[in-house]
């Protein structure tokens, strides 16, 4: 994306109001509703839950074990609905990379299977659905669909958004250039190239200061917790980038609030926008070249965002958006908990 684009991007996204609630979340409820309507009893047992159920803030980007109701143990009519729930919360963009994600995951199985191990996890018959209490309009309640190399919450606050996060998609094989059917496909591909194109651009100074380590970590820092603290800033500070720079971290961050529905990425962006731009960090370990292992993480007051090839293969990758009081929208669920026990 090139700066002028961001900015307006930028300027387009801030300068909008909301009166109502948001279109994308009046779509959503309907669309939970349709969903939970063609459920039987057996299916309702493992999609509902209560606000209070401790699966609603387990943070788990590798399904260890699978919970809630997976695909297959749906009928096509009901898988198709749920396609319709998800397109409500992610952008075009977003939906379209969520489906490359659980094609490959499926290539991955197949590829697994040909090496004879395939973890019971891997497949596209192991995404699954939750919700957390029951969606209606004007309600206090939260969804979550999570597999192998997807973990999305979604949690609203009397009829309004509360919180996206947190939000993980991973891909492998992320890069494939032949050999396997639909390709080529590279899922992350703005990912990957924003980052490095944003390091490549540094100076040796720049450089010096935005690297962390010599070694790129196993996979994300932030880890699996429930939640994320800040953690001290380090690499390279936002005061230390030129115009230019400035205007590549801000297409970076806009790339990950992009991954929600238009008129729900404003959940992401004010945080960043209330932490101040000015307060960002940016690091960097690894090889900016394609294909190679690195990690870059972009850090501001209220959020975290992580990209990691992990340590199993270069062409794995991890990627994360965590708010470290916004999570699970949990100081307000704790609050609606409080005045409404469960």
């Amino acid at each position: 994306m090139r700066a002028a684009t961001a900015l307006s991007l930028l300027f387009f996204v801030t300068s909008a109001v909301h009166a109502d609630p948001p279109a994308s979340i009046v779509r959503m409820t309907e669309a939970a509703q349709k969903f939970i309507a063609l459920l039987d009893d057996a299916q309702r047992g493992l999609a509902l839950k209560p606000m209070n159920d401790a699966e609603r803030v387990a943070f788990k980007p590798v399904p260890f074990p699978i919970v809630g109701l997976r695909f297959d143990g749906m009928k096509p009519e009901q898988v198709a609905l749920l396609h319709e729930l998800l397109k409500t919360g992610l952008s075009a963009e977003a939906y379209q990379k969520l489906t490359e994600i659980i094609r490959t995951d499926d290539v991955l199985l197949t590829m697994e299977q040909g090496r004879g191990r395939a973890p019971a996890f891997h497949g596209s018959r192991n995404y699954n659905i939750m919700f957390f209490d029951t969606p209606k309009a004007g309600g206090t309640w939260s969804w979550r669909f999570h597999g192998h190399h997807i973990y999305l919450s979604f949690t609203i606050v009397k009829g309004e958004l509360f919180a996206t996060a947190p939000g993980f998609f991973g891909a492998e094989p992320n890069d494939v250039s032949e050999g396997q059917p639909g390709a080529p496909w590279r899922i992350m591909a703005n990912e990957e190239d924003m980052g490095a194109n944003l390091y490549t651009s540094l100076d040796a100074a720049q450089k010096a200061a935005a690297t962390i380590a010599t070694e790129v970590p196993n996979d994300m820092v932030s880890g699996r917790a429930s939640k994320v603290d800040p953690m001290a800033p380090t690499g390279i500070a936002w005061t230390k980038f030129t115009k230019e720079q400035q205007a590549a971290l801000q297409a970076l961050v806009l790339e990950y609030c992009n991954h929600s529905a238009d008129d729900l990425r404003f959940e992401r962006l004010k945080r960043v926008e209330d932490g101040g731009w000015e307060k960002l960090y940016f690091a960097w370990i690894g090889d900016p070249a394609r294909g190679q292992r690195k990690y870059y993480r972009v850090q501001g007051p209220q959020f975290l965002i992580e990209y990691c090839a992990v340590a199993l293969s270069p062409n794995h990758i991890h990627t994360v958006w965590r708010d470290f009081n916004g999570d699970y929208g949990r100081d307000l669920i704790a609050e609606h908990l409080a005045s409404n026990p469960h």
